[in-house]
């Protein structure tokens, strides 16, 4: 079966399992609005990620110093010009770059995307091992027809048991595109044949596709859109926006001044009663308040 078969036996060609941010690195300053509400949602991550049996190791990134697992990473550094200033990173992949996306968006913290990927993926009904194949040769058919420019540099990495990639691109670059089988390591969760379509984004236009981002609610939309564009400038022309209504992603409405004091105490002072009765300080605590904490039932 040639390859153009192999592509259009799959019924289901527009077909979208999944999209969104799948990587984010962010940075900002400690003394920046949303500081400590966005190191406090990377800190839970973690917890929950550990809860989740993932182990948590030290982390260490460009001279930024913390703690690491499964899918996210935070940290600080300090930054000396004419004064020293604290700056905080989160890394993220998968569906926790997904939540501290929400997160970020809704303080509106002023935070420094450096990196963003985004992804689609698309199901077929028919197994297509050969589709990192058959995007190769739209990409090899399209730079020879095309009049001029730079031609791309283009990897394909084939795997005899499957899992077929290809690579557009320099790694360097602020667009790198990244293609492969996704099915084998589903391990049979999806009906289908998985392929991913990756959009590695760095420096301006990491910020410039964060500053689109919070303009709307719908991640998924936001890379169906940009990775489309980018492959019509490799010669390969998805139909899947016109055909496929994007995935509703969950939002988080943007606080108030006074909603945001409410989150705060809500996270710190509470931790902070909670490890003074703890400690066995309860009574003290409570003259001091003068309340009265009763336990859990």
């Amino acid at each position: 079966m040639s390859l153009s078969e192999a592509s259009s036996n799959a019924r289901d060609w527009n077909e979208i399992a999944d999209a969104g941010i799948d990587w984010g690195t962010w940075t900002m300053r400690a003394d920046a609005d949303g500081y400590v509400q966005a190191m406090h949602a990377a800190y839970e991550a973690l917890e929950k990620q550990k809860s989740a049996g993932f182990e948590i190791k030290p982390y260490t990134f460009q001279g930024f110093v913390g703690w690491r697992t499964e899918g996210i990473a935070v940290g600080e550094t300090k930054q000396y010009t004419k004064v020293c200033e604290t700056l905080g990173i989160i890394q993220s992949s998968s569906s926790t770059a997904k939540e501290i996306a929400v997160t970020l968006r809704s303080l509106e913290a002023p935070v420094k995307p450096t990196r963003l990927d985004l992804q689609v993926t698309r199901r077929f009904q028919k197994d297509t091992p050969q589709h990192a194949q058959h995007l190769r040769s739209l990409i090899k058919r399209y730079r020879h027809n095309a009049a001029g420019g730079r031609a791309p540099r283009i990897k394909l990495i084939e795997d005899l048991k499957g899992g077929n990639s290809i690579s557009v691109g320099s790694r360097t670059s602020e667009r790198y595109y990244r293609g492969y089988d996704k099915t084998r390591e589903q391990q049979g969760r999806v009906d289908g044949w998985l392929f991913r379509h990756e959009l590695e984004l760095k420096g301006t236009r990491a910020v410039q596709a964060w500053d689109q981002y919070k303009k709307t609610d719908r991640a998924e939309e936001l890379s169906l859109r940009m990775v489309s564009s980018h492959l019509k400038t490799l010669g390969i022309r998805e139909k899947w926006m016109q055909e496929v209504p994007a995935l509703l992603m969950p939002t988080t409405r943007t606080l108030n001044d006074n909603e945001r004091r409410l989150q705060w105490i809500k996270i710190y002072v509470t931790r902070v009663f909670h490890a003074l009765i703890e400690a066995g300080l309860q009574k003290e605590l409570e003259e001091v308040l003068q309340v009265r904490f009763e336990a859990k039932k």
